[in-house]
């Protein structure tokens, strides 16, 4: 981030805080930047909701405070990657005994290359089963999926993509689980999606696999292309 100042600039931002190993949990952070360098968002841990706002200095630099009612206050150090023309904030999420680390990207505002549907294989490290998902790109960058995961357990989200492709993906579960992973769009043919993060489920009667689990999972996934009246169903 040496070089030239931050130049204040209207975006939306919307990324993950990965919890170092041992502690906190992941979450889900969305931010609005303005032209006089104030800065407001949001912050999703597991079933809690938190709030904050404040400035960014000419560095691109801020400490905020997200506080959600009762629930003790954390802190936030954000800076945006000057080289990236702040099209990037990094930084840390600390609570009273953990830390995170927080990655936003800027919104793109368009699909770009992305463009269309694509469906997903959620895979986990833990169980024998798998979950799918539903994924589509709008022409303005919004990405919309809807998935099942291997328990059973359905999963939403609407999210504006990143012009690299980044998707941060993240769905509150369990009131008091959640999903969470780091996933790519690309244009490689046969590996157009893929990605790997967290599947934190707490325990529940009555689900497959009801006990608690800390899961890897696994994001692998391809375009969708319907068929033409033209394309056989067999190859023969």
């Amino acid at each position: 981030d040496i070089g030239a100042p931050y130049t204040p600039l209207k975006a939306s931002y919307a990324g993950l805080t990965t919890a170092t190993p041992g502690s906190g949990v992941p979450g889900f952070i969305t931010m609005n930047t303005t032209t006089r360098s104030k800065l407001s968002g949001s912050l999703r841990l597991g079933a809690a909701r938190y709030g904050f706002s404040g400035l960014l200095n000419s560095a691109g630099r801020t400490t905020v405070f997200p506080h959600s009612g009762k629930l003790p206050p954390l802190i936030l150090s954000l800076r945006t990657d000057l080289t990236l023309g702040s099209d990037e904030f990094i930084g840390t999420l600390s609570g009273s005994n953990w830390v995170a680390n927080v990655t936003a990207y800027r919104a793109a505002g368009t699909a770009s290359g992305y463009l269309g549907k694509y469906t997903l294989a959620v895979s986990n490290s833990l169980t024998a089963g798998q979950g799918v998902a539903a994924v589509n790109v709008s022409p303005t960058g919004r990405l919309r999926v809807k998935g099942t995961l291997a328990d059973g357990t359905a999963f939403t989200q609407s999210v504006p993509l990143a012009a690299n492709g980044a998707w941060p993906l993240y769905a509150s579960l369990y009131h008091g689980g959640s999903i969470s992973a780091w996933v790519n769009l690309t244009n490689s043919p046969g590996a157009e999606v893929a990605g790997n993060g967290q599947w934190l489920k707490v325990a529940q009667a009555n689900k497959a696999y009801s006990d608690v689990l800390t899961n890897d999972v696994s994001l692998t996934g391809m375009r969708y292309l319907p068929p033409t009246s033209t394309t056989p169903v067999f190859d023969l």
